[in-house]
């Protein structure tokens, strides 16, 4: 029997927007280069976030099978 929290969910109830360049400036001036996924109207109703961060992959090789998840 599958439990209810190892199901893989399909269907989402919002629409997303992918940005594919989005720059973080850093206090010492340096940018991060991050792709970001935004439910549509996000910004006129903020929704939480979570962040991933994984050094030097942003176009890597396993960019193709990691993107699905």
């Amino acid at each position: 029997m599958t439990s209810p929290e190892s199901r893989i969910r399909t269907d989402f109830p919002h629409q997303v927007e992918v940005h594919e360049t989005v720059w973080i400036p850093l206090a010492d001036g340096t940018r991060l280069a991050a792709r970001m996924w935004l439910p549509v109207g996000a910004e006129k109703s903020p929704v939480p976030a979570i962040l991933e961060y994984i050094p030097y992959r942003r176009r890597d090789g396993t960019r193709v099978r990691d993107e699905p998840m």
